[in-house]
């Protein structure tokens, strides 16, 4: 008998550790970014392209939580700053990733928390293949990761009156080139596009009801 009460507080106390988020998903701690070192800015810059054509394989978890990082990550706690600059600290963006293949991480659609550098996860599913079907983009399937960036426009007009929508966009430009940066220092494969039917996305994925799908952001190995 306490035996088997010593390992139900276990499973509780792991559970806690855990630490359910808002929507009652599991918090996933991710690797530490690296912050120092690297490939040269210049040669980033040089070098940066946008590519699609996927190998198969894997991402590596290191990998895919420093383009997290690197997108929408916090460097500074204090002041809860972050790596794309966001006017008026207003930082609008949420970034989703729907992951089909990545090291140490199972399938499923998760959501990026910066201040815990942590994904929540919302769903078992994989939809790659539904979301490439629905967006008639067929090669979005092919990728390891999906990431998929979402706006709270209404955050922004509350906060910024009618030039709300402008900084919500330029933020999203912002955290998009830190991302292709970052891939092309890593050698992984990422190309951005926001021509789609957002009706389309958001039939298929769950976001709050504030956030609007501004872009997605396939990323996989590359030769």
């Amino acid at each position: 008998m306490i035996g088997l009460l010593a390992g139900l507080f276990a499973i509780m106390a792991s559970y806690a550790a855990a630490g359910p988020d808002r929507e009652g998903s599991t918090s996933i701690s991710l690797p530490s970014p690296e912050t120092s070192g690297g490939m040269p800015l210049a040669w980033t810059l040089q070098n940066r392209q946008a590519a699609k054509d996927f190998l198969p394989g894997s991402i590596k978890l290191q990998h895919l939580a420093q383009l997290l990082w690197a997108a929408q990550g916090e460097t500074d706690r204090s002041s809860a700053r972050r790596t794309a600059p966001s006017f008026n600290n207003l930082y609008p963006l949420s970034v989703y990733v729907l992951v089909g293949d990545v090291t140490q991480l199972s399938q499923g659609f998760y959501k990026y928390l910066p201040k815990e550098h942590a994904l929540t996860h919302i769903s078992l599913d994989d939809w790659r293949e539904p979301l490439a079907r629905s967006l008639r983009e067929q090669w979005i399937a092919d990728a390891p990761v999906v990431l998929i960036f979402t706006g709270n426009y209404d955050l922004a007009a509350r906060r910024l009156g009618k030039s709300g929508a402008r900084y919500v966009d330029i933020e999203l430009g912002h955290a998009v080139q830190n991302l292709y940066l970052q891939a092309t220092a890593l050698h992984v494969g990422a190309i951005f596009f926001a021509t789609f039917d957002n009706k389309k996305i958001i039939e298929l994925l769950t976001f709050p009801s504030q956030e609007l799908p501004v872009g997605i952001m396939p990323v996989g190995p590359i030769p």
